[in-house]
């Protein structure tokens, strides 16, 4: 299978969801999947949460604004995330990640 360079998004529910990711991992190497509910602390504010993340990965939070800006939360820092829409909840879940790779 040639790899193409593009994503591909697929809303379904949990169970189908794992048989559509089994069919794609029988044809492909590598397969991410991020579930938009990844377990992300809807009480917290997106600062706060990321903040968080940079001491639990023993992170410097001087380059927070840095990661806010390149992941486009910085205008949503302060809502919390039970405020946010599926897209920047995703958002906020792949600038945490960024703490423990900076």
């Amino acid at each position: 299978m040639e790899k193409l360079d593009t994503s591909l998004a697929i809303n379904a529910s949990m169970e189908a969801g794992k048989k559509i990711m089994d069919a794609v991992q029988a044809e492909m190497d590598a397969v991410a999947c991020f579930q938009i509910d990844d377990g992300l602390y809807e009480q917290l504010t997106v600062n706060t949460y990321l903040k968080m993340f940079a001491k639990l990965s023993a992170t410097s939070t001087k380059n927070l604004g840095e990661i806010e800006k390149k992941y486009s939360v910085s205008a949503i820092r302060k809502k919390k995330i039970k405020q946010l829409n599926n897209i920047q909840k995703r958002l906020v879940s792949l600038a945490d990640k960024v703490h423990i790779i900076v």
